[in-house]
């Protein structure tokens, strides 16, 4: 068996002296490890770096081996991003995430084409931290989506107002709003505009939408396989509450 697609390194393990490990995101083919042969080498070293995007070639006897994998540059983003720390760190994040998260050989076209989307926000001079926080906050409610876990920020589940949504409940993922949760506010997330539809957004709403899907990521995705969120997460919250 053997496929060949555009993909997004997530990762890089040592096998042996000078060979490696590697899981991508193919766009056709989801996420995928396989054997690369001189991967830790000089040659290659600079290829096989987290979001960098690569042609990817996948071939093994039988479909269940681990199967080996030849890799062309196509973007190199990450060394882009080596003196834009919260943006290397929101990168390394995402990866990482995606890596623990997303089943291995099941199709994730539309997980790839946001991820795509995410990466082109991060390396852009352009777009300013918060225009790609905002993205990336969204971009992990999707995930969540995408995997079965959505959050419904429609109306209040406790009257079906759609007007003054301003909380989550942590049980139900589902939006509250501000007089059926004033009671129990204590227990609620903050719940931002931006997360519903256009608004502005400020350090704090970020950091409340941040909140939101670290909270149902740990419960839903990471938490039942044993795992954390990744430490870059961690990192680059703390240089976006830094500027």
């Amino acid at each position: 068996m053997d496929w060949s697609d555009d993909a997004i390194i997530l990762g890089t393990r040592k096998y042996g002296e000078a060979d490696a490990l590697v899981d991508v995101l193919a766009h056709r083919e989801g996420r995928y490890c396989g054997f690369v042969r001189g991967g830790m080498g000089r040659r290659q070293r600079g290829i096989l770096q987290v979001g960098n995007g690569v042609q990817a070639s996948w071939r093994a006897r039988v479909e269940a081996n681990l199967g080996s994998m030849t890799l062309e540059l196509k973007v190199a983003r990450a060394a882009q991003l080596f003196a834009r720390p919260a943006r290397l760190a929101a990168l390394s994040s995402t990866a990482a995430l995606l890596l623990a998260a997303l089943p291995e050989r099941q199709p994730q076209a539309k997980v790839y084409e946001a991820f795509v989307e995410l990466l082109h926000m991060l390396t852009d001079d352009q777009i300013d931290d918060q225009e790609w926080a905002i993205a990336l906050v969204r971009f992990e409610a999707g995930l969540l989506a995408e995997l079965g876990f959505g959050l419904d920020l429609s109306a209040c589940a406790a009257t079906g107002e759609v007007a003054n949504l301003i909380y989550v409940s942590p049980r139900s993922g589902r939006a509250v709003g501000a007089e059926a949760g004033r009671p129990y506010k204590e227990k609620l997330l903050s719940l931002p505009a931006f997360m519903i539809g256009p608004a502005a957004a400020d350090r704090e709403d970020i950091r409340a939408g941040f909140a939101i899907t670290g909270y149902f990521l740990e419960r839903h995705l990471l938490g039942p396989l044993g795992r954390p969120l990744p430490d870059a997460r961690a990192r680059m919250l703390g240089y976006l509450a830094d500027h």
